[in-house]
């Protein structure tokens, strides 16, 4: 029988290399494009799309969520990455998020397997005797709220939304023309199985 992969392993390791490749993207482009990078923070990819700071301060407040949530179920639904407050979108810098992007990768590094197998189990527990669902996300309406297990929580909200504000982020550079590819966006999740080199492909 196949072996089972451990939650901690598929939230926090995946989550980690999003941030990862977040860093890393984004350091390319002060690198290739210091020219660009006074207005980056505020540059979208569409007019009616949040702009670049947006999508990695999601990135970031996921992993602190991800982090508060899986350790303390009763947490708050959604916990901003602490700091936050300090910037606007009219302030806030490239070396800024960057600097957010090491501390949300520390907040990740912090949590431990055993702490977050025990308050995982103690959720399941108390959500079978409230015959209920421990992760609820409350949302305003017309956007509906969601209830999840420690599970669907990872795999179904942290997960899929990282990916998504990392992918716009991708899109926005390379609409602005630095030169990223498929191996900068893949090396974090790969690099322990590469063998030989990465083409240049986008």
């Amino acid at each position: 029988m196949a072996a089972s992969i451990p939650l901690y392993q598929v939230a926090f390791g995946t989550l980690a290399r999003i941030l990862t490749t977040t860093h890393d993207i984004l350091s390319k482009a002060k690198e290739t494009h210091p020219n660009l990078i006074p207005s980056l923070p505020r540059i979208r990819l569409y007019e009616d799309m949040n702009p670049l700071y947006y999508q990695v301060q999601t990135v970031c407040n996921f992993a602190h969520t991800l982090a508060s949530r899986l350790t303390t179920p009763t947490a708050t639904s959604f916990a901003p990455l602490h700091g936050w407050e300090k910037y606007d979108e009219e302030t806030i810098t490239v070396d800024q998020l960057l600097e957010k992007i090491a501390i949300a990768r520390e907040v990740l590094a912090k949590v431990t397997p055993e702490k977050v197998a025990e308050a995982v189990v103690a959720a399941a527990k108390d959500a079978e005797e409230k015959k209920t669902k421990t992760y609820a996300i409350s949302n305003p309406e017309p956007r509906p709220s969601f209830a999840f297990d420690a599970s669907q929580f990872v795999l179904g909200y942290v997960l899929p939304n990282s990916y998504f504000h990392m992918n716009i982020l991708y899109a926005i550079l390379r609409k602005e023309g630095v030169p990223l590819g498929k191996a900068d966006y893949l090396t974090p999740f790969l690099k322990e199985a590469v063998v030989g080199t990465w083409g240049t492909s986008h």
